[in-house]
């Protein structure tokens, strides 16, 4: 008689974690492990290990990903985990607020960043984004993020968004399904000034995902 699996199980997302630093990494799969959502079931202190594991392992949903690796670093760790598990989003994980590495995770299109010093709600709620495909973003991180993607610092004003947030929104209303990166393509701008946008719009209308963003736009009557 085969093994009942349970609702639970099959909506578990599987997470590995990537760090060279094992006290972190002990404390983080706990956490993860401490929520029915998540599991964490591999924990990597190299991108060559990971990599190796992923040529006969089926690929995790979510891999947090550090940036300061040793041997192969976690940039060049990115696009070769990209490369064998396209679908796998991966989320990098950093000590610093100003890093210069940021941009080239980006350009690498890295599926969020969150950092070390993140509490448990904060990271189970960055799965959690991530899982229901919104970028995870610390709040800390949200000025240097802005300032790559170009997007120069307003003032958060309630209730009033600028042209191209109106534009963002309105591809979203009639397409609510469509990815940041699709919505980047219609409109010809770079994935990132899409997350910038949507972060902007996240604390002017209070919201935590997109669906939330979406509702109390319309609500508001901003689209």
């Amino acid at each position: 008689m085969p093994p009942i699996v349970t609702s639970t199980e099959i909506d578990c997302k599987r997470i590995w974690i990537i760090d060279d630093f094992e006290p972190f990494s002990s404390v983080l799969s706990e956490v993860i492990n401490e929520s029915a959502s998540f599991k964490c079931d591999k924990c990597f202190y190299s991108c060559e290990a990971a990599l190796t594991e992923l040529e006969t392992e089926i690929p995790p949903d979510i891999i947090l990903l550090d940036i300061g690796l040793p041997g192969m670093s976690g940039l060049e760790g990115l696009k070769h985990l990209k490369a064998l598990a396209p679908r796998t989003k991966i989320v990098i994980i950093t000590g610093r607020e100003e890093d210069d590495d940021l941009v080239t995770a980006m350009t690498a299109d890295a599926d969020g960043f969150l950092k070390k010093l993140s509490s448990n709600s904060e990271i189970l709620e960055a799965l959690r984004r991530v899982a229901r495909g919104d970028v995870p973003l610390d709040p800390s991180l949200v000025p240097e993020v802005l300032r790559l993607a170009g997007i120069a610092p307003r003032p958060n004003i309630e209730n009033q968004l600028t042209r191209r947030e109106n534009e963002i929104l309105t591809i979203l209303k009639a397409r609510p399904s469509l990815t940041y990166k699709q919505v980047s393509e219609k409109l010809c701008i770079s994935y990132w000034t899409v997350v910038g946008h949507i972060e902007d719009m996240f604390a002017k209308l209070g919201a935590q995902s997109k669906t939330e963003l979406l509702l109390k736009a319309i609500r508001k009557r901003l689209i």
